[in-house]
């Protein structure tokens, strides 16, 4: 299947069940596997992974089109950890969530993945910092005063 054919089923409406307002940012072709001692021999395929300005999502494809088929996974990238690993930079990324296995994209060598692994880098990145700044603001800030204080002084009966 052609690039620009998966890039128009990918922004079909409907397909991709993006949230109001959420927009494609990088695809690409990727391996996916859970982080462990055996990945490199479980099975699995060359899945769609996309990242988006909000989420990465994971695309499982047909068995004999290779098209993008079914949405298997949607995290947001504020609950996302990503790891560069391997020997050459930006082809595997771990990507760690809270409460879930690791789990292992190996990319490709083109333009394509390459710009796919540097925004889900950085949109992971900014996005947790995005997140740990609005946690230490709601922290930090004081509660109001309780129902006593609201009233304000009472009138003697």
């Amino acid at each position: 299947m052609s690039r620009e054919s998966t890039e128009r089923r990918l922004r079909a409406d409907g397909f991709a069940s993006l949230e109001p307002g959420e927009e494609i940012v990088a695809w690409c072709r990727a391996w996916v596997s859970r982080a462990g001692h055996l990945q490199r021999i479980a099975a699995r395929w060359r899945d769609v992974a996309v990242v988006t300005d909000r989420r990465l999502l994971l695309f499982g494809v047909g068995h004999f089109t290779r098209r993008p088929r079914r949405l298997v996974l949607a995290d947001l990238l504020e609950n996302l950890t990503v790891a560069d690993v391997g020997t050459h930079p930006g082809r595997g990324l771990r990507c760690s969530r809270p409460g879930r296995p690791a789990m292992l994209l190996e990319l490709g060598s083109d333009a394509w993945s390459r710009r796919f692994a540097l925004e889900l880098q950085e949109r992971a990145a900014s996005a947790m910092s995005t997140a740990e700044r609005l946690i230490t603001t709601a922290t930090t800030t004081t509660p109001a005063a309780g129902p006593a204080a609201a009233s304000g002084p009472t009138e003697p009966a």
